[in-house]
């Protein structure tokens, strides 16, 4: 009897057993490069994001307004100061001293926005003062709408200074050098020779009322607030300051003055400086906020 091959028994498929099969290290690979190639992607965007802010972002806010790093460095390369300050080490109180004049010119500029007032968008913080006021002052209307009690703030002030320097005249200080620091009226250094119907009716008045070398009290007129000394007219007599000819009846005085300006003068220096203060003083009350960002302004 014919053994059977013991090596012989149910053939296997051999094509089944040869099909490739799927690699789990491969599906792994293929899962985490996914993953990576999006990581990659975010820290590209949150880099660049990054840099945009800090070049160019938002690092202040006054009022709600935006204060942006690139505003904040001109100004401080604008101040040698501020500049110095950074070189000491001093980078971030430089950078909030520029953030906050900066936050001024954006309270003039919203100021001139909500008044319909015109700029190019290229002032200086002073020059934006000026166009407000010189816009206020072209104006009636706007001039009446104007920040009233800003401007009205002016006349105590200039009574307040002519009150202290009436002090020191009566005191006994040289009256000239009161008149060359302090007056806002371009008098001759020899005072005036002048006739009734040449000054306002208060200023005549208040000479006349004088004795020669007497200092007035504070007369008050359409221009402001003066002190008056009364002097012997000066000039050859025959004719005034303004060049008018004395008449065979008319009485000549002479006074020197000084002039403190008020709001009727259409908005002295003085009064310039004091619509200025009302903005610095909105300065000081508005929803100022600094940001991170400052921290991390430079110097061009």
């Amino acid at each position: 009897m014919k053994r059977k091959n013991a090596s012989k028994g149910p053939q296997l498929n051999r094509k089944a057993s040869t099909a490739p099969k799927k690699s789990p290290v491969k599906t792994i690979d293929k899962k985490w490069l996914i993953i990576g190639a999006a990581a990659l992607i975010a820290a590209v965007i949150f880099t660049a994001g990054l840099v945009r802010f800090y070049s160019d972002g938002v690092v202040a806010r006054v009022n709600g307004i935006a204060i942006r790093s690139g505003e904040v460095t001109n100004a401080l390369a604008q101040n040698s100061d501020w500049r110095m300050w950074a070189d000491v080490g001093m980078m971030r109180e430089a950078s909030e001293e520029a953030a906050r004049e900066v936050a001024l010119t954006k309270l003039f500029e919203d100021y001139a926005r909500r008044n319909n007032i015109p700029l190019t968008g290229n002032e200086s913080t002073f020059e934006l003062m000026n166009a407000v006021i010189d816009a206020a002052i072209a104006d009636q209307n706007q001039f009446t709408n104007f920040e009233a009690h800003m401007l009205e703030d002016a006349i105590p002030a200039a009574e307040s200074l002519a009150s202290e320097i009436l002090a020191r005249a009566h005191a006994g200080e040289d009256f000239d050098e009161l008149v060359a620091t302090y007056s806002d009226d371009g008098m001759p250094p020899e005072g005036y020779a002048f006739l009734e119907g040449d000054m306002v009716p208060e200023f005549c008045e208040a000479t006349r009322n004088l004795e020669i070398g007497e200092i007035s009290g504070l007369v008050q007129t359409e221009f402001g607030f003066h002190i008056i000394k009364r002097i012997e007219p000066p000039g050859d007599g025959e004719f005034t300051s303004f060049n008018f000819p004395l008449g065979e009846d008319d009485e000549m005085l002479g006074a020197k003055h000084i002039l403190i300006a008020a709001r009727e003068t259409a908005l002295s220096e003085r009064q310039r400086s004091a619509v200025f203060a009302g903005f610095e003083a909105k300065l000081e009350a508005a929803d100022l906020v600094f940001l991170r960002g400052l921290d991390n302004i430079q110097l061009p």
